[in-house]
């Protein structure tokens, strides 16, 4: 996990300075979780991140910012955390009339998972361990990222392509793990841990 971490750190270290634009909620009662995902958002160029540590958290923050005439531009939400659970939190949040995309978080993903989290009110669904790849996509989707070219510049584009969620996307061999005790096992029946950050 230290070596994961450093690999991560490392990564950052090479990108481009930059301020991230997005206001982006993540619920999580696993503090490593947390941690991991927060910089894997960093690769991205998103700092302004609040963490809930449950759904009720969640909710009383997306409550609060609405009230005070803000909002979120994301959420990503875990599935199973204490108090409310991330289903449960998410319909909440949307019958106070927040519309912005919600993301499930969760290491279940059958084909039953995937529509019970559409039909709390989510849009998108990313499969645990996260991969960088597969969190890139979600943003290009929902979000303003910043590219990078072959000379090392940025921009940011925006993708407004909001198409509903099928089955989960085929992700890369290699993941970026989000903390999780027990890794997930690739065909190969090897652990899908990675030596180094994939940064593509």
């Amino acid at each position: 996990m230290e070596d994961q971490m450093a690999a991560i750190d490392r990564a950052m270290a090479v990108k481009e300075s930059g301020q991230g634009r997005l206001r982006v909620l993540v619920a999580d009662d696993n503090s490593t979780n947390i941690e991991v995902f927060s910089r894997l958002l960093k690769l991205e160029d998103i700092y302004d991140v609040t963490v809930a540590k449950d759904g009720q958290e969640a909710y009383d923050l997306v409550k609060a910012n609405m009230e005070n005439n803000q909002h979120f531009d994301l959420i990503f939400m875990d599935i199973q955390m204490p108090n409310l659970d991330g289903l449960q939190s998410t319909r909440l949040i949307r019958k106070m009339g927040y519309s912005a995309p919600i993301v499930a978080l969760t290491a279940f993903s059958e084909e039953s998972n995937v529509k019970e989290c559409i039909a709390s009110g989510m849009n998108e669904f990313l499969s645990k361990p996260i991969r960088r790849r597969a969190l890139k996509q979600v943003l290009e989707k929902f979000a303003a990222i910043p590219e990078e070219s072959e000379t090392g510049s940025t921009s940011r584009k925006t993708t407004p392509n909001k198409t509903p969620v099928g089955t989960p996307e085929k992700e890369p061999k290699d993941p970026i793990a989000d903390g999780a005790v027990v890794p997930k096992i690739n065909g190969a029946g090897r652990p899908a841990l990675p030596a180094a950050v994939e940064t593509q």
